[in-house]
């Protein structure tokens, strides 16, 4: 296969790429970009990835994102009583088995929580083909490279314990 078939493939499977909601819910979603774009949304000026022993990574970025924990809750996760929600997290998984991990009480109870985003475009366009088409912000991680997901395709309610 040559070069411009190879990337019209790949363009073509990353708009069909959908993010799933799944796991420990009564609703499982599949949500495409235009549903996440018609969702309460909000712009992220300068988001930079930062990493405790690399440092900074590459320039800062404007983002399009939608909150995260209200998408967690319109999939209605299973919770037998009040205070089984502290058994909850929220596993977010990229294309290549890259994950990162939000407690339920960390998502739903603390300022890092309302930091976490479900980004849909960046710097005003779509993410190119090769990042997928949606990534997981943590805008108020002290470090926020190691819960940046690029190329995010589940967010998955698990019971912890």
């Amino acid at each position: 296969m040559d070069m411009a078939a190879a990337k019209w493939l790949a363009d073509i499977e990353s708009d069909m790429r959908s993010l799933e909601v799944c796991g420990y819910v009564d609703e499982p979603m599949q949500l495409c970009v235009q549903a996440l774009a018609r969702m309460p949304s909000r712009t992220v000026q300068r988001f930079t990835v930062s990493c405790k022993y690399e440092g900074v990574q590459g320039a800062p970025r404007r983002y399009r994102a939608t909150p995260l924990a209200p998408l967690i809750e319109r999939a209605c996760p299973v919770v037998p009583g009040r205070s089984e929600f502290h058994r909850l997290a929220i596993l977010a998984e990229s294309a290549d088995g890259y994950r990162a991990m939000f407690s339920w009480m960390e998502l739903f109870h603390t300022r890092v929580g309302s930091g976490v985003l479900v980004a849909y475009d960046c710097d005003d366009a779509p993410f190119e083909p090769h990042s997928g088409r949606f990534a997981l912000l943590s805008l108020y991680d002290e470090f926020t490279g190691p819960r940046h997901v690029r190329d995010l395709v589940r967010l998955k309610v698990q019971r912890i314990w």
